[in-house]
């Protein structure tokens, strides 16, 4: 029995080293790669289509909770003025929204839970926004918007 396992590994072992799986040299390579250095020259990356850019101004616009727990509805931005519908409609504002680490303050009538005071962060393609809400040593809760 062992002796049809190791004939077995010798054919497999001599397909692997003959090149099993070879174009058969007539590739731009095997041609002395005149051909794929053109071909390198003319490749670029892919263009952007208008809906892969940035939608919107920065943080500014509407947005939709992404996630069934949020006591809110949407969240909409205007400069540093922040206002948010759903279970809490609360005012509140955004600062450091042209720095590395903006925040977003509510003011709501009635507690929030947990969701008063923030830190604002947008997917770099512009159509994601989360809210990690400032909480105890462990953290906070975690709201993610989608731009409307």
């Amino acid at each position: 029995m062992d002796k049809k396992w190791g004939a077995a590994a010798l054919l497999l072992t001599a397909a692997l080293l003959t090149g099993c799986g070879s174009s058969g040299g007539d590739s731009a390579e095997d041609k002395g790669g005149a051909d794929s250095a053109k071909e390198e020259k003319h490749t670029s990356a892919p263009e952007r289509s208008a809906s892969s850019a940035p939608k919107g101004d920065g943080l500014d616009g509407t947005w939709r909770a992404g996630n069934k727990d949020s006591p809110f509805k949407t969240l909409t931005i205007t400069g540093t003025k922040v206002k948010t519908t759903g279970e809490q409609s609360c005012p509140g504002e955004l600062s450091g929204a042209d720095g590395e680490k903006p925040r977003i303050e509510l003011h709501c009538a009635k507690p929030v839970n947990g969701r008063e005071k923030g830190a604002v962060k947008m997917k770099p393609d512009g159509t994601k926004l989360s809210i990690s809400w400032d909480g105890p040593d462990w953290g906070g809760y975690m709201d993610v918007f989608e731009r409307s």
